[in-house]
């Protein structure tokens, strides 16, 4: 299966799972099973500066990339500092994240 789709700015808007749980977050799922996936999601994120999403778990592995910006954030209870371009990855269920955008 192939798919190509494009990228609508005036679509982001809050996942109903993080409605009560951030500041300042919104994103735009690219690929999910509204087109056919069955196992992957893709998205693009955006993090108002001073943002945050609250600490939370996963049960499936995440990656994601700066495109803009720095965070501040914490997996596992490790503070973290991540800047443009830096990729950051973790395995399914092994770390809880906590996401702040710096002003």
């Amino acid at each position: 299966m192939h798919y190509v789709g494009t990228l609508d700015e005036a679509a982001f808007s809050v996942p109903p799972a993080y409605e009560k749980h951030n500041q300042g977050y919104s994103r735009i799922a690219l690929v999910d099973h509204s087109v056919g996936s069955v196992h992957m999601g893709l998205g693009v994120s955006k993090l108002e500066a001073g943002g945050r999403l609250a600490s939370h778990l996963h049960s499936y592995e995440e990656g994601f990339f700066i495109l803009e910006g720095q965070v501040l954030g914490s997996v596992d209870g490790r503070a973290q500092h991540w800047r443009t371009t830096r990729s950051v990855a973790g395995d399914a269920g092994s770390a809880t994240k906590a996401t702040r955008a710096r002003a």
